[in-house]
């Protein structure tokens, strides 16, 4: 599909993004058939129901696996999420009607680096969102503004590979341009969707 256009030869650097949103609402409405012992009301149809998240995740690891038999030798692959699902804070309620599953302060994202220059084995005990940027710009050369709220996860590198990269800084990247944002047929849907998890009102 696009996983070969990651490849990126080092006198032509390039990045490639992509996301998918499917596990984050099965999470919010179904988290009560992960963790069931953890509800005091409990899901209507358990047994029927049980492992939709799970096959949320093996499709997701699917189209994982398709992009790794597909990245060039030279090529840096960063999987993240920017949250976790644990149970709402309505799970100890028998009359619950909220939807099970929420983003709480303990609900750990994944994190994972694959690439020839990652350090094998290494486990990244602390990061944040904001790491990422800055992670992805030192990859590819780019001097970091000190605006940056992030830092780049240097530590997950292999020593030689982070010397000979080193790290250059700017004081800003300067105002960002802006643009009236361009219509999408989509755009309701996902309005509607975003209301529905309750991201926006």
């Amino acid at each position: 599909m696009w996983p070969s256009r990651v490849s990126s030869p080092a006198s032509s650097p390039s990045i490639c993004r992509c996301s998918t949103f499917d596990p984050d609402p099965v999470q919010h409405y179904a988290w009560d058939l992960v963790e069931p012992e953890r509800f005091a009301r409990k899901p209507d149809h358990l047994e029927r129901d049980q492992g939709i998240v799970q096959g949320i995740y093996r499709y997701v690891d699917s189209w994982l696996g398709e992009i790794l038999a597909d990245l060039g030798p030279e090529t840096t692959l960063i999987v993240a999420s920017d949250h976790g699902a644990e149970p709402s804070d309505a799970a100890p309620n028998p009359e619950r009607e909220a939807r099970p599953g929420a983003h709480t302060e303990e609900a750990k994202g994944v994190l994972f680096l694959y690439g020839p220059r990652v350090k094998p084995g290494h486990q990244i005990r602390s990061a944040d969102p904001l790491d990422l940027m800055p992670t992805m710009a030192w990859l590819l050369g780019l001097p970091l503004s000190e605006e940056l709220a992030g830092e780049p996860l240097t530590l997950a590198f292999l020593p030689d590979f982070v010397v000979s990269r080193g790290q250059s800084t700017v004081p800003s990247y300067g105002p960002r341009p802006t643009a009236p944002p361009l219509p999408s047929p989509n755009d309701e849907v996902m309005l509607e969707s975003l209301k529905a998890l309750g991201y926006i009102e």
